[in-house]
């Protein structure tokens, strides 16, 4: 068993097929703990049976709740304050916004929600724990609205970030736990780490960064087909960068 066994927590399964080739890599070599689905994406089926087959060794598997990536499986009229009139969700910021401002029907968090628990388990896919694309999950006015179908839908655990490092993250995981979590429905938090492109400079810093945290967020992908599918996320080729050098230094 490596060291390392179960430590990362795999996000974006869906988004491309580099990024599910890069995904299954970390998972033949037993390193993940948790896979997060993206369940309105274009390739959530691309390369799945083998993924599934890694449950046997206790792999988890996550919803990635998306509101910013992608196409809504509803129409804007079904939609009409999350998505724009193509039926399109949001940009980040926007969504932010209007969560902050509380702009948003909470019913459409719901059956957004249950559309996408939905397809993951049409799909066969164990869900056991939330995560949100853009951290969206730890929005209050989105949890508030999620929280009570959870314990209903399988959900044991919410991931949070407690990494200073990716100050953003760290400080709406913080506000999050103080303020919004309710532990009383049964839910646990797994708190976690960042890798980041920093951290990948020498064995050195990630080992030192892996002992910090007993669980670490990682975005890998085995090849470049971004712009073949679209993505325009700031991650990119770090994702490629990200996927070597953790197969490098951990082998």
């Amino acid at each position: 068993m490596h060291p390392y066994s179960s430590n990362f927590c795999a996000d974006d399964w869906g988004l491309s097929p580099g990024v599910n080739a890069g995904i299954l890599e970390l998972a033949r070599k037993q390193l993940l703990f948790s896979v997060s689905c993206l369940a309105n994406s274009t390739y959530l089926a691309d390369g799945l049976l083998e993924l599934l087959s890694y449950e046997k060794d206790g792999l988890q598997f996550h919803i990635h709740f998306n509101l910013t990536y992608g196409h809504s499986k509803f129409s804007h009229a079904e939609l009409p304050s999350l998505t724009s009139r193509s039926g399109a969700f949001f940009d980040v910021k926007t969504l932010m916004i209007k969560a902050l401002m509380r702009q948003v029907a909470p019913e459409e968090y719901e059956n957004t929600f249950l559309q996408q628990m939905k397809i993951l388990k049409d799909y066969g896919i164990p869900i056991s724990g939330l995560d949100g694309h853009h951290h969206v999950h730890l929005l209050p006015s989105v949890y508030s609205a999620i929280k009570k179908l959870l314990p209903q839908n399988g959900i044991k655990r919410v991931r949070t970030m407690i990494d200073p490092q990716h100050m953003m993250s760290f400080l709406q995981s913080a506000y999050f736990k103080k303020f919004v979590f309710d532990s009383s429905v049964g839910l646990n938090l797994l708190p976690c780490g960042y890798v980041l492109t920093k951290n990948l400079k020498s064995s050195r810093l990630i080992k030192e960064k892996l002992n910090l945290y007993q669980h670490m967020i990682v975005h890998p992908a085995k090849f470049n087909d971004f712009k073949f599918v679209g993505m325009n996320d700031k991650l990119q080729e770090g994702r490629l960068t990200e996927l070597k050098l953790l197969l490098e230094y951990l082998s």
